[in-house]
């Protein structure tokens, strides 16, 4: 389907050992494609993440880092190590956290091929947010996709860049070319 399962340096390894190239995920997390479509996704903040015998996390938010009129964009992936148990049982299950993604719509996950072992993609809802959830081995990768915008009475300032709008496809396509791209550069590490 979407190639060999990632294989991370310590997944077999010692609990405790840290997840690799997780240090500072953003230095594996470039977004390069999301960049494209977005504009100046160079504003980061890592996340130190967590470390459990049974599962490991890290996390890396991108931001805009120009002023754009009426809104911003924003883009974070997440990589989880599962060390104890398989995720495939409860991948595809709805959380409380997705519910976000999900306002408007019917709540459901579209299957995605041609990435990892199993990937789905919120259904669409919006044009401007989406989450791409990738299953493979014992690796789960979530790369978020949101374009804040403004509302209300104000008219865009004319000095400022507008808020970009690739549309879904093309947000989707730029998320799944930078979440193969993380998955390659975990391998590496």
């Amino acid at each position: 389907m979407g190639g060999r399962a990632v294989r991370l340096r310590g997944a077999a390894g010692r609990a405790g050992d840290p997840l690799p190239g997780t240090e500072n995920l953003c230095d594996q997390f470039t977004a390069p494609a999301l960049d494209g479509e977005l504009g100046g996704l160079t504003k980061t903040e890592p996340r130190a993440g967590g470390r459990h015998p049974a599962l490991e996390w890290a996390s890396c938010d991108r931001k805009n880092d120009r002023a754009v009129s009426l809104g911003t964009a924003h883009t974070s992936a997440t990589v989880e190590l599962h060390r104890k148990t398989d995720p495939a049982v409860e991948f595809a299950l709805d959380v409380p956290g997705n519910r976000v993604f999900f306002a408007g719509g019917d709540g459901r996950w579209e299957p995605l091929p041609g990435i990892g072992e199993q990937a789905m993609v919120t259904n669409p809802v919006t044009d401007d947010s989406l989450r791409l959830r990738v299953r493979d081995g014992g690796a789960v990768f979530t790369v978020d996709v949101m374009i804040y915008r403004a509302t209300g009475g104000d008219d865009p300032d004319p000095t400022l860049a507008p808020l970009p709008h690739p549309g879904r496809e093309a947000l989707l396509a730029a998320a799944v070319e930078d979440t193969r791209a993380l998955m390659a550069a975990l391998r590496r590490s």
